[in-house]
């Protein structure tokens, strides 16, 4: 399929050669320009006279809702998704997002304003760029507003962003400067004269009255309504045999849907298997087949090798448009193309953990005192890799004020104790700053292929009712998630209802190590830009190193470390990357 300019005043529409394929180039009006790839939903309509213009990537998960209400207001003709947010534009006009829940990102556009915004959660990523002459370009991809002539620009801020936070992003900030993220839960909106944007959707303490069978039954409603709404035939859900995917795939069954699971694991897991690993407690396999078994599930298991997951380190760095997550982030690649074709959408139980307590941080008091986010660590570790020249450089005090900063915008009550405002602060630290990371992931290793991702725990009502109920729902029964095991007890296995947390499944195949270091080895050798900034005998050293603490979330060791600064060296290549 030939790539199509749309421009607004004449809607001249113009083929445009290129080598991606399926990619909506939209020209809409004479002062911006929006791309996004595959997927996009869009639609016009006629209202006093005006023309409007909306282009969507995405989905709503209140859908069905949305039209019944928007019927009842007199919208009668509503055909496709992208009516329905166009219709509430003209509806709610700049407060619409408060109607929308999902997963989202979309720009309306008449006359000569436009209104851009994405999702609460900021489950589908937009770039925004504002060139020198006021024009705006707009894409579900980095590469695409370099394309447009924008230079690729790597300064010393973006390299502290990638030494002190990486693999993750702050707010709006991106490896390249003036290219930035449209924050999640944000619009923003444009005319010839003016621009603004507003943060629509953050946190909110409020008093809380429900009793705790009260707070469970609401739970499994929510939870239950979701699936009902999404969920049907077609679809397949990414099952860990962890407490999470399980509930999707419980609730599931229990509403009467038939489907699909579908598991990653890897050659000689079970050899491999770091039994030490305190974030990591046990193998997913087991719990897996038990979970397909209780619930008379067809799981398949995509299976692995090691030289597979390494040789994919570069397509994941491509597809996140910076250094991501290393093998987590090729490894779901790999499972996503074993799904791909195979169903229409894709459940999973991301994004639970930070909404009900899962991680360390919510327990752990030596994480929760060290006054900085609690997923990061060994930051001395990676600047004594650095060449002197970049040492000098005040990480520390980059990381504490931006932490600081951050946290001033923490919403609590003056009545919370300071069991809740540690409660509160962890929430709103871990989905804000830590879920955005995996839900970027998610959406940038999927991005090609055909089933949008669903995350029905990424929902506005179960958040809202988490962040304020009282800490020990959190705690039911003496452990983490504990309200969220018992409200759906009744569709687990008992061996996956008490499994303590198991992050998302990595390698600890020595055979991986080994190929990372080779890539590495060779990267030191022919990268000057790679020498530029990190010591070579550092790095040499690194190779030789067992690294067995995380220096970012659960995962991220020694391996994942010489993986990131390998997609670090193959960035710079990739991207023409201009140091400033």
């Amino acid at each position: 399929m030939a790539d199509i300019i749309v421009r607004f005043n004449s809607f001249r529409k113009i083929e445009k050669n290129t080598n991606k394929p399926n990619m909506s180039y939209l020209s809409p009006n004479p002062f911006s320009y929006i791309y996004f790839s595959k997927k996009v939903h869009q639609s016009t309509l006629v209202r006093n006279n005006t023309t409007y213009y909306v282009f969507m990537k995405g989905y709503l998960s209140n859908y069905k809702d949305l039209i019944v209400e928007l019927q009842t207001r007199g919208y009668s003709e509503i055909n496709n998704i992208a009516d329905c947010v166009l219709c509430s534009y003209f509806e709610w006009n700049e407060q619409c997002v408060h109607h929308l829940e999902g997963a989202f990102s979309f720009v309306v556009l008449y006359e000569n304003q436009l209104y851009v915004a994405r999702d609460s959660f900021g489950q589908v990523p937009l770039y925004v760029y504002r060139k020198h002459d006021g024009e705006w370009i707009f894409s579900d991809e980095i590469s695409e507003i370099l394309n447009e002539g924008v230079r690729p620009i790597f300064s010393e801020h973006q390299f502290m962003d990638l030494m002190v936070f990486g693999p993750s992003l702050i707010d709006e900030n991106t490896l390249f400067k003036n290219i930035q993220l449209l924050e999640a839960g944000t619009y923003l909106k444009i005319n010839n004269h003016y621009s603004y944007k507003r943060k629509y959707y953050s946190l909110e303490a409020h008093d809380f009255n429900k009793s705790y069978d009260e707070t469970k039954h609401e739970i499994q409603n929510i939870f239950t309504k979701y699936m009902n709404d999404n969920f049907d035939n077609e679809s397949a859900i990414l099952l860990s045999g962890g407490l999470d995917s399980s509930i999707v795939a419980g609730v599931a069954s229990n509403c009467g849907f038939n489907y699909k699971t579908y598991s990653v694991t890897y050659e000689n897991a079970q050899a491999d298997f770091n039994t030490n690993n305190i974030f990591q407690p046990s193998l997913d396999n087991d719990f897996i087949k038990e979970v397909a078994d209780y619930l008379h599930v067809d799981n398949q298991f995509i299976t692995l090798s090691q030289e597979l997951l390494a040789d994919a380190l570069d397509d994941a760095m491509i597809l996140r448009e910076h250094p991501g997550m290393a093998d987590i982030d090729s490894s779901l690649l790999l499972l996503l193309k074993g799904v791909n074709g195979k169903c229409s959408k894709i459940f999973t139980g991301e994004c639970a953990d930070e909404i009900f307590g899962g991680y360390p941080w919510f327990t752990r008091k030596q994480l929760q005192l060290r006054n900085t986010f609690p997923w990061l660590n060994h930051l001395n570790y990676k600047i004594g890799l650095l060449n002197e020249r970049f040492q000098k450089l005040d990480y520390y005090k980059y990381r504490e004020n931006t932490y600081n900063n951050i946290l001033s915008n923490i919403n609590t009550l003056e009545t919370d104790i300071n069991e809740m405002r540690i409660k509160r602060k962890m929430m709103y630290l871990s989905i804000n700053h830590f879920m955005p990371t995996l839900v970027n992931r998610m959406a940038m290793m999927n991005k090609h292929f055909i089933a949008d991702v669903y995350l029905p725990f990424a929902n506005k009502k179960l958040v809202e009712l988490a962040y304020n109920m009282p800490c020990e729902y959190y705690r039911y029964g003496g452990h983490e998630k504990g309200i969220l095991r018992d409200a759906f007890t009744d569709v687990l296995p008992y061996s996956v209802k008490i499994r303590k947390k198991s992050p998302y499944p990595k390698t600890y195949s020595d055979i991986y190590n080994q190929k990372v270091n080779k890539l590495l080895e060779n990267e030191i050798k022919n990268n000057q830009l790679l020498t530029y900034y990190f010591n070579e005998e550092q790095l040499r050293k690194l190779m030789d190193d067992d690294l067995d603490i995380p220096f970012y979330g659960q995962l991220m060791c020694g391996p994942q470390l010489k993986g990131y600064l390998y997609q670090f060296s193959k960035w710079l290549e990739y991207y023409n990357v201009i140091i400033e």
